[in-house]
């Protein structure tokens, strides 16, 4: 029915406020609109566009980790970790000449996933995307390292990890070098994936077949990791 509006209210179709003498269609159930479509028209147009803040996320940590191993003669720094669901996620420093001066690209299974600037803004990244980021940020070496152990791949400069210690640590002497972290695996004679359980589709390591399998992950052997082995951010 068309009435004359007693209080104030929202309309249904502009979303703008419904000012009390304002002529209205309403209906029970439904609520209230502005009878004037034309005034309805104007002022959705004129409405200010609402958009939620972007995420933020804190990768100091990250900035610092890659910052280091770029002052150490590494050109292009590169940090790869397990991305949520499965596959990889990879983070690199923006050039120091370039637009982005102390930002962190984001690429997840080699497509770029957005990028997180220097005052912690997160940009074109989706959710689950920023609470991965977070949980990586709470320990760079560490979510490296875990994904090392995974893949059997180093997760600084990808290539396979084929002695057991490196296996064991995640990573391999050079890139220990490269990065400031410790190389000291502790000689266990079979490496357990040190994974938090999580149901999820298996993630397969991509080296040749046809190794002796011995429980850790070869350059000449291929399994399919399980999914309660899979390291989960």
């Amino acid at each position: 029915m068309t009435i004359t509006a007693k209080f104030a209210s929202t309309c249904t179709a502009c979303k703008t406020t419904i000012a009390p003498g304002t002529v209205i269609d309403w209906t029970r159930g439904v609520g209230s609109k502005h009878a004037d479509i034309h005034l309805c028209a104007t002022l959705r147009a004129a409405a200010p566009v609402v958009t939620a803040p972007a995420p933020t996320v804190d990768l100091a940590p990250v900035v610092a980790f890659l910052s280091g191993a770029r002052e150490r003669g590494l050109k292009s720094p590169r940090v790869r970790f397990a991305a949520p669901g499965a596959g990889e996620l990879a983070l690199s420093l923006a050039p120091l000449t370039g637009k982005n001066p102390g930002a962190v690209y984001v690429k997840v299974r080699g497509e770029y996933a957005g990028k997180v600037t220097a005052d912690g803004t997160a940009y074109g990244i989706a959710p689950e995307l920023v609470d991965a980021l977070r949980a990586i940020a709470a320990d760079p070496a560490a979510a490296g390292a875990a994904y090392g152990r995974l893949t059997g791949q180093c997760s600084f400069c990808t290539q396979g990890l084929t002695d057991e210690g490196s296996i064991e640590v995640g990573y391999g002497p050079v890139c220990a070098k490269r990065y400031g972290l410790p190389h000291k695996p502790r000689g266990s004679a079979k490496v357990t994936p040190v994974l938090a359980p999580v149901a999820v589709a298996a993630y397969a390591t991509v080296v040749p077949s046809g190794g002796d399998y011995d429980g850790t992950l070869d350059m000449n052997e291929a399994r399919a990791v399980r999914p309660d082995e899979f390291w989960t951010l």
